[in-house]
């Protein structure tokens, strides 16, 4: 009665979630927002959340519709993504904020999830925002 059934697309029970479950999740998923830099093992949140890494795994990707390294993965490049617009901190700050080793891993990666670069990114971002300014000075005159 206290227990959720998490329902795949195929109709199939998959995972059952208890209240306390997924309330242990919502901790993992804390945990990971908390520090995007920090890579946890799946042992080490396993032990964090008290239960066990299956049901760990397979409970985080019926929750959130992603596994937990997807989910940083993702958590990692918006907050790159946030910092490359919103900050004149150079690529190589923003990838080691954000726990890479090597800068052309966070490129990479950034490329691959918003389809430019991130200094291609930035350098799109500038120019909007001039020609913005630029249009809402000349209507303004």
């Amino acid at each position: 009665m206290g227990t959720k059934r998490i329902i795949s697309s195929f109709g199939q029970s998959r995972v059952r979630l208890s209240p306390y479950d997924m309330e242990c999740l919502q901790k993992v998923r804390a945990l990971i927002d908390a520090n995007v830099a920090r890579h946890h093992s799946i042992r080490e949140i396993a032990l964090y959340a008290g239960m066990s890494t299956t049901k760990l795994k397979d409970g985080f990707k019926e929750l959130y519709g992603m596994g937990l390294y997807h989910y940083l993965k993702k958590q990692r490049l918006e907050k790159g993504k946030y910092l490359v617009e919103n900050t004149d901190k150079t690529l190589w700050e923003i990838s080691r904020s954000l726990g890479y080793k090597h800068v052309c891993n966070f490129i990479t990666a950034f490329k691959k999830e918003f389809g430019k670069s991130p200094g291609l990114w930035r350098s799109r971002l500038i120019m909007w925002l001039i020609h913005f300014y630029y249009l809402e000075f000349i209507f303004s005159i």
